[in-house]
């Protein structure tokens, strides 16, 4: 319930702008790690009779600014990959953000400036470099135990995430001339890995300029709940301080006033969200913490959408047990809460006593708080009628549905519910035809009879869905086994005084908890990987035939010496122009106290054309155009006044989800009459793969293709 007024505009728009003077390294306030890092900055200049360049443009830059850019640069990376990060990354991120200040030297040289930096800070105990000691050798950063001891002292862990934060104002508008977001234009990021001239319609902008100009809300109930329930993980280090500490501290910072998240683009036009600190398309304690600003009545059709919602978010925790209510029909979604609702007003009533009943931990596919937040919502709106709940929705494998459509094919049409009356799910099918195959021989290799009996972790809708998914996009056995193993995790073999930093399976990985041991994670994850290629490759034969025909047009484009391009149905020109790297081999000063890791290898980009990763870069850019092509369109179709979205799912307020589904519906039927894959035919003289009978009228009558 909003018992909050909107705050003054020019008021927050000032504060908006000072905070973002900070975060370019501007009316700096002093604190004691930025201090400790610009004081050993200033005593290196002592230590030479001619000051060398990389110190002169730190003189030019100022000691001060160089030490917090760089200090922020570190520790949104390291304590974003959970306390140690590639140096890469580390130096990437710190090259960038030196660009606002020195932006006339190439990124080679910022590098350069960088690695001295990251050497400084190693000098006065800020962090470790090591090298791995298993697999290929490469530099990791870590902080060391007395940076994180000075973070906890002054409080300064909010120095992370400093240029990601969501908005106490709206955004500057996005045009066809130039794009728009925070006020200082040096933040502003329209198109990642591209440029705004590529934008030529009116569609992505309208869409983009939507979502950014939605004002957002901090449920006050889900963030004290999600206070007091996350700190013990926090005080014992086992929750991240960045994606769930510092979630936290804006959050509370946010309570009782609107925020916007600004928005920008990847070079397909997937609009994405640039402050991932809050954000919608964040974890699922950013997601449970967020509500739109504005409140709507609710008559009862959106209270029947609210259910759904709520059944959706439940799928997994205590209350919902084996049963997983996001896969039941939308009815049964409604009556399972009906018939808890009870419980389920309960945990609204006091999230705290009832935490058992909602309680599904904080990792890799939670969602403890969105269920939470759903809980809230549903008393909230039977109290006072009106709601202020993102209803969300997601599209069933969308990848396999642009196949399905744009080869006409029924069956994976049938598959991913495109037609009326299916209700069915590809990752579960992949799962079991997967079992099928290792129980009667089909696949047989030395380790089939350890994933029958790891088949309860091996064999499940979780660790098939890699597989769909990057062979969707068109990936391989190496995407899939990548993805398997989760997100890139670090263990430190060694100690802290000498450590061995070695790359192991995620705790959310699907070989968590099986009889695998570690060291053989990896070879695992490349039988398990193929295994489930093959069976994807059987049961949806008609997406690797996308797949071929782009890769046959990407040929002949290279013979022809062009680069494959086209343009997006919302008005964006698309290159699929991967270039090659040229290696570098950075070395740090002499005048560091420490002498290890003072190489490494760094690469930038050329302008010769990889044709190798132009082959297999183009199927996944031309699902990922349609992907955002559809986005595009459902936002600027449905007749929400406020939207958000995590790609291929969707949320509005409740009245208006009726509509949000069949824009949908209707996007996705105007991607499949526009027919992308005889445009490309034409273009490049490759003949297209067979075509089926489905029919946009198919489309039109599904119920499932968005649940």
């Amino acid at each position: 319930m909003r018992n909050y007024p909107m705050p003054d505009v020019a008021s927050q728009r000032e504060t908006q702008l000072h905070i973002e003077q900070l975060v370019v390294g501007h009316n700096l306030d002093p604190n004691p790690i930025v201090s400790v890092l610009a004081d050993a900055l200033s005593e290196v200049f002592n230590s030479f009779d001619r000051v060398p360049a990389w110190l002169r443009t730190i003189q030019s830059i100022g000691e001060p600014t160089v030490a917090y850019v760089s200090i922020c640069a570190i520790l949104d990376q390291v304590s974003e990959d959970g306390g140690c990060a590639q140096a890469h990354s580390v130096l990437s991120e710190m090259a960038k953000r030196l660009k606002h200040h020195v932006p006339d030297l190439s990124r080679k040289i910022r590098v350069g400036l960088a690695f001295n930096i990251l050497h400084a800070c190693r000098d006065v105990d800020l962090i470790r470099m090591t090298l791995t000691k298993r697999g290929e050798p490469t530099t990791v950063i870590s902080l060391t135990n007395h940076f994180k001891a000075l973070l906890d002292e002054h409080d300064l862990w909010g120095l992370c995430g400093m240029t990601r934060r969501p908005m106490l104002c709206p955004p500057v508008p996005h045009t066809l001339d130039a794009c728009g977001g925070y006020l200082t234009e040096a933040l502003r990021v329209g198109i990642s890995h591209g440029s705004w001239t590529n934008v030529r319609g009116t569609t992505i902008v309208d869409a983009m300029n939507k979502i950014q100009a939605s004002p957002l809300a901090v449920n006050v109930t889900v963030l004290e709940a999600a206070e007091f329930l996350m700190q013990p993980h926090l005080d014992s280090k086992e929750a991240n301080p960045y994606s769930h500490g510092r979630t936290l501290q804006i959050a509370r910072e946010f309570a009782g006033m609107p925020h916007w998240n600004p928005t920008y683009i990847s070079k397909v036009g997937r609009i994405g969200l640039r402050g991932d600190v809050l954000s919608m398309q964040g974890n699922d304690l950013a997601r449970g913490l967020i509500e739109f600003w504005d409140e709507w009545d609710v008559d009862e059709q959106g209270l029947f959408w609210i259910m759904v919602h709520v059944a959706n978010t439940f799928s997994g925790t205590a209350l919902a047990g084996d049963t997983k209510t996001d896969k039941l029909p939308f009815e049964q979604r409604v009556s399972w809460v009906l018939d808890n609702l009870d419980q389920i007003l309960a945990i609204a009533e006091d999230p705290i006593a009832h935490r058992d009943l909602y309680w599904d931990g904080f990792g890799r596919g939670a969602t403890t708080f969105q269920a939470l937040l759903s809980a809230v919502s549903l008393w909230e709106t039977m109290q006072t009628g009106k709601t202020s709940l993102p209803v969300r929705q997601d599209m069933t494998t969308n990848n396999y549905q642009w196949s399905a459509m744009f080869t006409r094919d029924r069956d994976l049409a049938e598959l991913t519910n495109l037609l009326p009356d299916t209700r069915n799910d590809l990752h579960t099918e992949v799962a079991n035809h997967n079992l099928m195959c290792w129980q009667d021989g089909t696949y047989d290799h030395d380790y089939v009879s350890i994933f029958v009996d790891n088949k309860d972790k091996l064999c499940t809708r979780k660790a098939a869905k890699p597989s769909s998914m990057v062979i969707g996009y068109g990936g391989g056995v190496r995407g899939i086994a990548s993805q398997q193993l989760g997100k890139r995790t670090w263990t430190n073999l060694g100690t802290e005084d000498d450590p061995i930093w070695t790359r192991i399976a995620s705790p959310d990985s699907v070989f968590h908890g099986t009889t695998i041991t570690e060291e053989l994670h990896g070879e695992a994850s490349f039988y398990l990987a193929q295994d489930y290629e093959k069976t994807v490759k059987s049961i949806a034969p008609s997406a690797i035939a996308v797949t071929e025909f782009v890769r046959a047009c990407v040929k002949v484009a290279s013979e022809r010496g062009e680069v494959m391009e086209w343009m997006s149905s919302t008005g964006l020109r698309v290159q699929n122009k991967p270039t090659t790297k040229q290696e570098h081999n950075l070395g740090a000063a002499t005048c560091w106290s420490d002498r290890s890791c003072t190489q490494i290898k760094f690469w930038t980009f050329t302008d010769e054309i990889d044709e190798r990763k132009a082959k297999t870069g183009a199927p996944p850019i031309f699902t990922h155009t349609k992907d955002a092509d559809h986005c595009a369109i459902v936002v600027t179709q449905c007749k929400s006044p406020v939207m958000q979205t995590i790609f291929d799912c969707f949320a509005a307020p409740a009245p208006f989800v009726d509509s949000m589904r069949e824009s949908v519906k209707l996007g996705a039927c105007v991607l499949m009459e526009t027919h992308p894959l005889k445009d490309l035919s034409d273009r490049y003289g490759v003949p297209l793969p067979e075509m089926g009978t489905l029919t946009a009228g198919d489309i039109m009558g599904s119920e499932y293709a968005l649940s």
